[in-house]
């Protein structure tokens, strides 16, 4: 654990100030060992996800796969994805990644997949199982610097056309509002 002090400073594009930060953390490696690559259409932008706590933590998601690292770059490993688990037409149409230390979740097409220690598994299957996800985004900052007295805070946002939902430790989701009411509440056509 290392403490920002002193003069306020820019980091991962926030301003922090007396800030924790675990930098150190052990190699861990997501999904399993052997399987196939799921990677970014072709001719895309590579995505680059950053961990707001763990700074030393990145997933890289490239033309030729989808690449994590928890020690800045010292070791980099390929997630695979269990051949049965996606079909052939989605291995290359990665839209976005989210990290909730230590897992990620993986937006491909318009299904949800969690890439945990040692396993991928489709979350929108097994929590969403008619929801199309259009878009994720993970938490921008370190929860740690920001005490809260009760509830819990949520780690992940993820939407469809119709709804957008709020993901919380140990893979609880709760729908936040459906797009229509939120609409309206904004006084959007």
């Amino acid at each position: 654990m290392a403490t920002i002090v002193g003069k306020v400073v820019a980091f991962h594009d926030c301003f922090v100030q007396d800030t924790p930060f675990n930098i150190a953390q052990p190699i861990y490696i997501l999904g399993p060992k052997t399987g196939i690559s799921v990677t970014l259409p072709a001719d895309s932008e590579l995505i680059i996800e950053w961990c707001a706590c763990y700074p030393r933590t990145v997933v890289i998601v490239t033309v030729d796969g989808i690449f994590h690292t928890s020690n800045g770059f010292l070791n980099i490993v390929e997630l695979k994805f269990p051949p049965s688990l996606i079909p052939s037409t989605m291995i290359h149409k990665v839209k976005n990644v989210g990290i909730v230390f230590p897992n990620v979740y993986i937006l491909i097409e318009n299904s949800l997949y969690l890439a945990s220690i040692g396993q991928v598994i489709n979350i929108g299957e097994l929590y969403f199982p008619h929801v199309d996800f259009i878009g994720i985004e993970a938490a921008t900052w370190c929860s740690e610097a920001y005490p809260y007295f009760e509830g819990e805070l949520s780690e992940i946002i993820l939407w469809s056309q119709d709804e957008i939902f709020l993901g919380y430790p140990d893979s609880k989701f709760h729908s936040l509002i459906t797009a229509r009411l939120l609409r309206e509440k904004l006084k959007l056509p």
